[in-house]
């Protein structure tokens, strides 16, 4: 397949390419020069994590406080030995 530079350095992706990868509009590619070629990568998970990181409010604070929460009231300082 080939395809050609545009004037201001854009290259449209062949259609087969795209459904393939799945590639949709407005999707971010990491792009990189490799022994001369030109290689264009979706982000894997751990760079999809990375862009999300810190995005998501906690109001309890930590992970620890937030499992506290979830299981209630602590049962065992309450009864008696």
């Amino acid at each position: 397949m080939h395809c050609s530079v545009g004037e201001r350095g854009e290259v449209t992706i062949p259609k087969e390419s795209r459904d393939a990868l799945g590639l949709v509009p407005g999707m971010r590619l990491e792009v990189s020069v490799t022994d001369g070629a030109l290689v264009l990568r979706k982000p894997g998970i751990g760079e999809a994590l990375e862009a999300w990181a810190g995005t998501a409010d906690n109001p309890y604070g930590s992970t620890d406080e937030f499992i506290a929460a979830l299981r209630g009231p602590d049962r065992d300082r309450d009864r008696a030995w």
